[in-house]
């Protein structure tokens, strides 16, 4: 494979990473909203971590609930117990509250979004008439100690974890969610520490990203997480932080098998619970599936020697097509990965 560390990463920035006319306008949106709020708030989820991919359509901002609201909305304990419950915490009429107060201001300052709703665990804030559109969800969270890092952790309702459709449909069915200790911050840190470390981190995150995005058009119910590959990515580059680019690419599709096979990936937050759990609720037949894609690409990665054309050799791989000669003539094999000093990190 002659494809430079370089011309994958613009390749990546050009085609992949979100467009700057969509950075601005999500500072933009966040901004309004942070100005708004009354509390600590601050961007949550792949966007905040810089491993986001384009169209960017959701954005989670994390609001930390004041001490005055909370001490109003607690049914059977007080703010000064170091520990809360959150099934003695009722926030739903806080978000009414929250929605309203949106509204106005929204309107007092000629922002223009198409709709601010309240839901039980969240305030939706969508800036056009389709679910693909650009929306916030301004989720609650309450302090719950600290990381390593010395930030706070939060309780926060569960649903925080799931896609915005998702969120969608459970809310308007009324599904109960619960609330779990999360550590988005600390998953900030880390993201950044790593990406220090060895630059390509966030590149072949987000490539990973796009080839799982392209799944869907052969298996649009197939249940495979985005935040478990970059979980997945994140561990390979901690037990190997010289892999370049295809490098790491390589290495995920070889090692995608044992990675879906059982949960394996702790949360932060809580070491007794996994963040790729929803492997349990996957058939054999779907783990087949993925496994067979991997495969694909891995095909693709062998046939990869002329560089000539970078661009289409990656939408290639993206795509898993097979359609040239030199692809589908070849057999898997076992692909040493490539490299990089540790002084060019």
């Amino acid at each position: 494979m002659s494809i430079s560390n370089d011309a994958f990463k613009k390749y990546v920035r050009d085609n992949i990473s979100p467009k700057d006319a969509e950075k601005i306008r999500i500072q933009k949106s966040y901004n309004d909203l942070s100005g708004i709020l009354k509390g600590n708030n601050f961007q949550s989820g792949s966007y905040a971590r810089f491993t986001s991919i384009t169209p960017v359509n959701d954005l989670d901002v994390i609001w930390e609930l004041p001490e005055d609201i909370l001490a109003n909305t607690l049914l059977k304990e007080k703010i000064i117990k170091k520990t809360i419950d959150p099934a003695h915490l009722d926030v739903s009429d806080i978000l009414v509250e929250l929605a309203s107060r949106l509204v106005k201001e929204y309107q007092d300052k000629k922002i223009s979004v198409m709709k601010i709703e309240a839901q039980t665990h969240s305030v939706g804030i969508y800036f056009g008439p389709t679910e693909d559109d650009f929306s916030i969800d301004i989720v609650p969270a309450v302090p719950d100690g600290v990381n390593e890092f010395g930030e706070a952790m939060y309780l926060v309702p569960e649903i925080i974890k799931l896609h915005k459709n998702i969120r969608k449909k459970m809310y308007k069915e009324g599904t109960p969610i619960s609330w779990v200790k999360s550590d988005p911050r600390g998953y900030i840190k880390e993201a950044t520490i790593l990406n220090n470390l060895n630059d390509n981190y966030r590149h072949v995150v987000k490539f990973c990203k796009k080839w799982k995005w392209h799944l869907a058009d052969s298996y649009p119910d197939l249940k495979f997480k985005s935040f478990h590959i970059e979980m997945i990515v994140k561990d390979l580059l901690r037990q190997n932080s010289s892999l370049n680019s295809l490098g790491t690419i390589q290495t995920f599709f070889l090692k995608l098998s044992n990675y879906i096979e059982r949960p394996r990936i702790f949360d932060r937050a809580n070491n007794g619970r996994y963040i790729d759990e929803y492997l349990n609720e996957l058939s054999q037949d779907d783990k087949n599936k993925i496994n067979n894609e991997a495969v694909k690409a891995l095909l693709i990665l062998n046939s990869i020697n002329d560089a000539s054309d970078v661009g289409n050799e990656l939408s290639r791989l993206l795509r898993n097509d097979l359609s040239q000669p030199e692809a589908s003539s070849k057999t898997t094999k076992i692909i040493t990965p490539i490299s990089r000093p540790y002084a060019n990190i």
